[in-house]
């Protein structure tokens, strides 16, 4: 028996096993780092896209906009060497996890402002009618119903991710 299912093959993967461990445990490293760094940036330009600061609005909009319309590999290459040259020398992993995190919170942002604007807007002003300011609003009302529909769009991001560390 020749192939996948041949004893040759699968002893061949076992003698290089230190290597396909270094690399699981690498894209890993990297995911979960990235993710808690796309996690900051997406509720940070989720909150600015959605707040009544036009100016704050537009920064949010310009980082998506920029982020999302630009490869990842080439913002990977750009980064490394970006930094090569300017005498910082990160490392290939940190350098990929930070890339990793800004593109992956760009796409963060956008499912935070689209499950911050699906609430509807009488919630909003029924929290204000109660004497809430803007944060008790968005923590106390918006944000627990927002969660429900940001739940399947942000674990397919992890899942997309977690593909794209590798």
């Amino acid at each position: 028996m020749s192939g996948l299912f041949s004893l040759d093959s699968w002893s061949t993967v076992w003698t290089h096993r230190e290597s396909f461990l270094l690399g699981l445990g690498n894209t890993l490293q990297t995911a979960v780092c990235a993710l808690a760094l796309a996690f900051i940036i997406g509720a940070a330009l989720g909150l600015m896209s959605t707040s009544g600061n036009k100016p704050l609005r537009i920064v949010a909009r310009i980082y998506v906009e920029f982020i999302q319309n630009t490869p990842l590999l080439l913002q990977l290459c750009f980064l490394y060497y970006a930094l090569a040259f300017a005498g910082v020398s990160l490392g290939v992993i940190r350098t990929g996890i930070i890339a990793l995190g800004v593109y992956t919170g760009a796409y963060m942002g956008e499912v935070v402002r689209a499950a911050i604007e699906s609430v509807p807007k009488g919630q909003f002003e029924a929290g204000y009618a109660q004497g809430f300011n803007t944060v008790e609003v968005l923590l106390y009302i918006v944000l627990p119903q927002a969660y429900r529909n940001i739940v399947p769009t942000l674990l397919s991001q992890v899942i997309t991710t977690i593909t794209d560390s590798s």
